[in-house]
């Protein structure tokens, strides 16, 4: 029996074709891009590996939708990537986190 205590959301009816579409219009390859600078200039480069996961430029959680503009392709390594930056992000956003810890209980046996 399956546990159902994920927090992640499950996936709409309709999300099969619409991945299905997306990695068409990839090619079935990973849609990151980033700047590369050298010394004859700039320009922009693409990752060339195949496409596994779907990802949501602006998460759903941040008033992203399930269109086809706000989603991309992406290997595996560039979605671990994205998904570990915003995670910070988000982390980094509540502030800092407390330091103190809390005190260690002593025995109920030692006598101070």
């Amino acid at each position: 029996m399956p546990w159902d205590t994920s927090r992640r959301r499950k996936d709409p009816p309709y999300w099969p074709k619409l991945r299905q579409q997306v990695l068409a219009r990839a090619l079935n390859m990973c849609e990151h891009t980033h700047l590369d600078e050298s010394p004859l200039g700039s320009r922009t480069v693409r990752c060339t590996y195949p496409a596994q996961d779907i990802d949501h430029i602006v998460n759903l959680a941040n008033g992203g939708t399930d269109s086809l503009d706000n989603l991309q392709a992406l290997c595996d390594w560039h979605h671990k990537r994205k998904t570990q930056a915003e995670a910070k992000a988000a982390r980094d956003a509540q502030g800092p986190r407390p330091t103190e810890r809390r005190a260690t209980p002593k025995h109920p046996g030692i006598v101070d």
